[in-house]
């Protein structure tokens, strides 16, 4: 059998809104009050991802978080419920064949993915930036900072030469993730099926995918991971996880 690959968003799928809450953490009621408009403000489509994060990555500037702040942060992130015991697992078993595609922060996520069981190659993220103390801003020419990111660094992944062997729908490769950005990377042609997990967001954040999962054949809901790992073993013929 072909290796098949499963790419996996992190925020709202593998644990909460990271970004957002370490805003929660480190800002002041009125910058956070900012910040949480601009989040809506991209989840809503009303401005542009990459505007978004850019207008948000001010605030946090501008609020002089530290890198320390980011370390500390980072050690309190928590997964989402089902995942130590259903991801977890099935990563340990072909640790190469998962990559993961974030729009959240490099310096935040990564501890906590790698003892999921990623393997640090494959975890593409965001970057910022700082001055050795203070956080400065973020690298905007990273392609998961730029709009459509997602499908554009999926598309470069695939030239690397570790990947060129890669035919992403014969291949059977699944994402899964809960927001418009990962149902991108299916219907963009670079990817076989479409888990919208709607443990965290909810169902009614995301109603448009959630039709389209009714309508898609390779498009299928899951509201907890242990359902998630279900349909990924089934859509790439993987043996069951013994009990």
């Amino acid at each position: 059998m072909e290796t098949q690959y499963t790419v996996w968003d992190v925020d709202s799928t593998l644990t909460g809104e990271s970004l957002d809450e370490l805003a929660r953490t480190k800002l002041s009621e009125e910058q956070y009050q900012d910040f949480a408009i601009i989040t809506k403000l991209g989840m809503n489509g009303e401005i542009p991802f990459s505007e978004s994060l850019q207008r948000r990555i001010n605030i946090i500037v501008e609020a002089r978080v530290t890198v320390s702040d980011l370390e500390n942060f980072a050690k309190t992130i928590e997964v989402a419920v089902g995942v130590r015991e259903h991801i977890q697992k099935l990563i340990q078993e072909n640790p190469e064949q998962h990559i993961v595609l974030t729009g959240g922060f490099r310096r935040i996520l990564l501890p906590l993915l790698l003892s999921i069981g990623f393997v640090e190659e494959n975890v593409f993220t965001n970057i910022f930036t700082d001055d050795g103390e203070v956080i400065t801003g973020h690298d905007e020419n990273n392609l998961l900072a730029q709009d459509n990111g997602k499908v554009q660094q999926m598309t470069r992944i695939m030239s690397v030469d570790e990947f060129t062997h890669l035919n992403p729908v014969a291949n059977g490769t699944s994402v899964v993730g809960d927001g418009g950005s990962d149902k991108k990377i299916l219907t963009s042609g670079l990817a076989k099926t479409f888990v919208h997990f709607t443990g965290i967001a909810g169902k009614q954040n995301r109603e448009n995918i959630a039709k389209d999962v009714d309508d898609h054949k390779d498009m299928f809901a899951s509201e907890d991971h242990e359902d998630t790992v279900r349909i990924l073993r089934e859509r790439q013929q993987l043996p069951l996880a013994a009990k």
